[in-house]
């Protein structure tokens, strides 16, 4: 690097000779940038109304088990949908659902919702989570509420297999004396 310095930028050849790129350095680096990220998640998490986590596990090149973690869904199994379909009809069907099959919390404003043709004009066009995102928060506070308990319930375990993917590429057979704390650190980042 400091070679390419010096034949592409001379002036900065100096600027490259002082830094530090040791194994050390760079793993110090990478344990402060995953502590910090887990400080501001750890502040976050107390600020959100739903989430679910994922949970998958995997072996790594070494076939000792890591176990994935993601905030992203909760799981439900085809009875468990069953109890709450009225529920889920209203998340995904707003202007076509039964006022009288609806929770009693959000029956007013799914009345005025209902009566809003631009509202509705809207969710024609935009995604549930624009859609519900986008909702006024003093005049449909019930059932944004609503939907977000109800779409926290979507998550895809992509994540984890995505995460599990990212995980083989780092803890390959070239680095499999990685520490699980510095697998995890790299993961988090």
């Amino acid at each position: 690097m400091v070679d390419s310095a010096a034949l592409l930028c001379p002036e900065k050849k100096e600027v490259f000779e002082n830094i530090p790129l040791s194994r050390r350095t760079v793993t110090r680096r990478v344990e402060d940038i995953a502590e910090n990220l887990e400080i501001q998640l750890q502040s976050e998490v107390g600020s959100y109304d739903f989430f679910s986590l994922a949970l998958d596990e995997s072996c790594d090149v070494r076939e000792r088990a890591q176990l994935a973690g993601v905030t992203t869904r909760a799981n439900m199994v085809m009875s468990d949908f069953k109890k709450v379909e009225d529920e889920m009809q209203l998340v995904s069907s707003p202007f076509t659902c039964s006022v009288d099959s609806a929770p009693t919390d959000v029956q007013l404003e799914l009345i005025d919702l209902q009566s809003d043709s631009q509202l509705k004009e809207h969710f024609k066009s935009a995604s549930l989570l624009e859609f519900y995102s986008a909702l006024k928060e003093e005049n449909f506070s019930n059932i944004k509420r609503h939907a977000q308990k109800m779409l926290v319930l979507f998550g895809s375990t992509y994540i984890c297999e995505q995460t599990f993917s990212v995980m083989k590429f780092t803890k390959s057979r070239y680095r499999s004396s990685l520490t699980d704390e510095h697998l995890s650190a790299v993961l988090r980042i």
